[in-house]
């Protein structure tokens, strides 16, 4: 993931290859996301589970957080975000975006663009 947004040059492109990359699609059942997957099925029930999940969560929370300030600091995104909480809603979009995809969604990027739209700066 971090990859796919160092390859952008735009705060909104490296937020969208972040959102887009390792979907997974509906009819390939072994590319889904064993961390979404284990949620749904599970919740909060597994205490490993839970670690493996919230440790990846972090993780994801923080690269996007840190690319967010980098785009808020360049103007290219709003002034007033806040760059955690936007990580935050970005790693509870993208697990949307995982299911989404899984049952057979395939205008998931333009979901994304669109909610990408709300953090730019114009």
């Amino acid at each position: 993931m971090q990859a796919a947004m160092d390859a952008e040059e735009t705060a909104l492109g490296a937020l969208e290859a972040a959102l887009m990359i390792d979907l997974g699609s509906g009819s390939d059942l072994e590319a889904g996301c064993l961390g979404v997957g284990s949620i749904s099925e599970f919740g909060r029930s597994d205490e490993g589970v839970n670690a493996l999940s919230d440790r990846a969560g972090a993780r994801f929370v923080s690269m996007l957080a840190a690319r967010v300030d980098r785009g808020v600091k360049a103007g290219e995104l709003k002034p007033s975000l806040d760059p955690i909480a936007v990580g935050r809603m970005l790693l509870t979009f993208k697990s949307g975006l995982k299911v989404a995809v899984r049952g057979g969604d395939e205008e998931a990027r333009q979901s994304a663009r669109l909610v990408l739209a709300g953090l730019a700066a114009n």
